[in-house]
């Protein structure tokens, strides 16, 4: 899924785009939300297996798998570029407690995984209704977040009446959209948290 709106590419659209990259280019596909797409969406790794073209991916440890201190995270891709990428990097870039969570969150995964994924989407579909409910219009995510734009001036103030509740928002700014709020899932409680809390400011925001 795409950040900051959450939308998600079809696998028939996104092997359309594939065949119209030249050859000598190499397509980098960014998958961090790829565990919340469900069995219906893209695997960037089983078509780049179907392709007769180089294709590099990318995956990470942050999201799905809850190691977001951590930043642990791997590429999918040609020999070739995985020697290049090996020379280039810094020796230590994942240190040993990384790895060892990484290694553990593998073993877990069987366990834990579906049902974190279940959870986070579901509060993401009721973050969606209630923020329906009190005046945004939230896009349909298909990962860990919602996205909502309310103009650049409403925007900031949002966020600046959130901090000031202790809530965390990401302004999206930075990615071009000036009047946009991003906000990524937690747990219940701190969902409930951030909704009471934008049940309280929106309406003298949004008039």
């Amino acid at each position: 899924p795409n950040n900051p709106t959450g939308g998600e590419v079809s696998p028939a659209a996104l092997e359309q785009f594939l065949a119209q990259v030249p050859e000598h280019v190499l397509p980098v596909l960014d998958e961090a939300y790829f565990e919340f797409l469900g069995p219906d969406g893209h695997d960037g790794v089983a078509t780049s297996n179907r392709l007769t073209r180089p294709v590099a991916v990318m995956r990470t440890f942050s999201k799905a798998y809850s190691l977001a201190g951590l930043r642990v995270g791997y590429v999918v891709g040609p020999p070739e570029l995985i020697v290049g990428l090996s020379r280039v990097r810094n020796i230590f870039d994942v240190n040993a407690i990384a790895q060892a969570a990484a290694i553990a969150s593998l073993g877990d995964a069987p366990t834990h995984l579906p049902e974190r994924i279940r959870i986070l989407t579901s509060e993401r579909d009721e973050m969606s209704r209630a923020l329906t409910e009190i005046g945004c219009s939230p896009m349909r995510s298909a990962g860990n977040f919602v996205f909502f734009d309310v103009g650049p001036e409403r925007a900031t103030a949002i966020n600046a009446a959130l901090l000031n509740r202790g809530i965390i928002v990401r302004p999206t700014g930075p990615f071009g959209a000036p009047g946009g709020i991003r906000i990524s899932l937690g747990w219940p409680d701190e969902n409930r948290r951030a909704l009471d809390a934008l049940s309280e400011i929106l309406p003298g925001i949004l008039g």
